[in-house]
């Protein structure tokens, strides 16, 4: 064997060697490829099988079905519970449980956007009854099908009616209903919350009741029914709270610290009743019964002391005849005086002790009110006006001319004396059809048209804490010298009797006396 003939055969020999090798790797690398493929299969396996319980087993009703005709392809038996199907052989199209409006909607959404989500649907079983159900859909890109869950939430919804009735009738009541979180912020806010104090239920809820209704003035009592109702868990009592145009309003409080069951928390029950004009009745009550009692008070006084005045005063008369020329005559001039004046005021303290009947005449106000001006203007100063601003057409009213002339007169002098630097004194006058207001004051009176006859002024106006007491006898803001305080006393009182009523209403810009009359069109019944 020569050298070429060595080299060629190890040459084969090595080649022949490769092969075997790279032949047996292979096999190796299929049977590991193998094993590693019967492994995943095996895990794919398993893994089908988990979704397939899942599908099988899930609370959840799944189902896959065709998005243009609804018939439902696939379902498990969550789903086939729900809508009380037997089996998807004999029940297979949702439109026998799906509102027909529902389907049109959900097909919609689906070609447009490709899925549903969280639409709430009303389910009908096939055997008894209804359910509410949420659905959510996902559409497979390219396919007409579609892959959806829905959920029973029946128990849910009946929740959320129950608490929607239960807010209605806190909305029908008529008191102010009002929940509170554990930092005094609105949780709840009904309906007569927002009509008593003027404030809508968007502006208030996550807000501070604190810097609501307490911040003009009364944040102290707040922090005190809040310290109570923290140690105490409950807290009743009046409590002065402001309105949206400012106003404070009285109202009758009940706060009532309670642990919610749902959050774990405390949250506070506030029921506010507006108690203002009920106050202010039992205030008109007392002040009725003072008035009542003090007229009969000074009705006796006055009897008596009219006894002593006018023998006095006649006495006087006769005097006067028997002397003259005598030097003294002037101290019984002043005596007489004294005398009559006693006598006027004791006139005006039995106005108001029991009043004075007077003639049942046919008056013109227009009439009345023109002769008062002219003649209350001649001793006007420069320094005032006088405006007029009512109807052509008359007011006609049934009573006595000079007790209303007194009435007017009276007022105009007030008026006068509330502008020491002078101003302008208005006399108004309009119809006003009964209403709700009117029915109030006028109990027995069936006329349907009153006259409203106004005076008015541009003065400082009268205090806050003096409006309830002006018509109090003997009250009075002026000097001693120029009143005694009888004058609104004896004016109300007269309009009492012409089966009328009387108002005030004073800013510092001035204040305005209200006098409302029947007209004497519908009150024919009086004559």
């Amino acid at each position: 064997m020569n050298k070429l003939d060595l080299i060629i055969l190890i040459g084969s020999t090595l080649t022949v060697s490769i092969a075997i090798g790279y032949i047996l790797l292979a096999l190796k690398s299929s049977k590991a490829l193998s094993d590693l493929q019967q492994s995943k299969l095996l895990e794919l396996a398993k893994s089908e099988q988990r979704l397939k319980s899942l599908f099988e087993h899930s609370l959840a009703g799944m189902f896959k079905f065709n998005i243009h005709s609804f018939e439902v392809v696939d379902a498990n038996s969550t789903f086939q519970n729900m809508l009380q199907w037997k089996s998807l052989s004999d029940y297979k199209l949702l439109s026998y449980s799906f509102p027909a409006n529902d389907i049109d909607n959900i097909r919609n959404d689906i070609i447009q956007n490709g899925k549903v989500t969280d639409y709430e649907i009303k389910c009908t079983c096939l055997q008894n009854g209804i359910f509410w159900g949420l659905l959510s859909v996902e559409g497979v890109a390219g396919e007409d099908y579609a892959y959806g869950v829905l959920i029973d939430i029946s128990k849910r919804k009946l929740f959320e009616e129950e608490n929607e009735e239960q807010a209605a009738l806190l909305n029908e009541t008529q008191d102010a209903i009002i929940v509170l979180d554990e930092q005094g912020n609105i949780v709840l806010w009904n309906s007569s919350a927002e009509i008593i104090y003027g404030i809508l239920r968007e502006s208030v809820l996550g807000k501070s009741l604190k810097t609501i209704l307490f911040d003009n003035g009364n944040a102290e009592e707040y922090d005190q029914v809040w310290t109570d109702v923290s140690e105490y868990k409950e807290w009743y009592g009046n409590l002065r709270q402001n309105k949206a145009d400012r106003t404070v309003i009285l109202t009758e409080s009940h706060w009532k610290k309670i642990s919610s069951k749902a959050t774990g928390r405390d949250i506070i029950l506030i029921i506010n009743t507006d108690i203002s004009e009920k106050k202010k009745i039992e205030e008109m009550y007392l002040r009725s019964q003072k008035m009542e009692t003090l007229a009969l008070l000074t009705s006796s006084i006055a009897h008596d002391l009219q006894n002593i005045l006018v023998p006095i005063s006649i006495s006087v008369e006769l005097l006067r005849e028997e002397i003259k020329q005598h030097k003294n005559i002037k101290v019984l001039n002043a005596v007489a005086e004294r005398a009559n004046n006693g006598v006027e005021l004791l006139k005006k303290i039995l106005t108001i002790g029991k009043g004075i009947k007077g003639e049942n005449d046919i008056i013109e106000m227009n009439t009345l009110l023109e002769g008062l001006i002219n003649s209350f203007s001649v001793n006007l100063p420069d320094i005032f006006r006088i405006e007029k601003r009512y109807l052509q057409n008359n007011f006609i009213v049934i009573g006595d001319y000079n007790q209303l002339q007194q009435v007017f007169l009276n007022l105009m002098v007030n008026a006068r004396d509330a502008m020491p630097q002078g101003g302008t004194i208005t006399l108004s006058a309009h119809n006003l059809e009964k209403s709700d207001f009117i029915v109030q004051e006028f109990t027995s009176n069936p006329s349907l048209f009153y006259g409203v006859f106004s005076v008015s002024d541009n003065g400082a106006g009268i205090k806050e804490s003096d409006i309830d007491k002006i018509f109090d006898p003997f009250f009075t803001t002026k000097a001693p010298d120029m009143g005694t305080g009888l004058g609104l006393s004896i004016v109300q009182n007269i309009i009492k009797q012409h089966e009328g009523f009387i108002e005030v209403d004073s800013t510092n810009k001035g204040t305005t006396f209200k006098i409302y009359l029947p007209l004497a069109s519908q009150s024919s019944n009086r004559q």
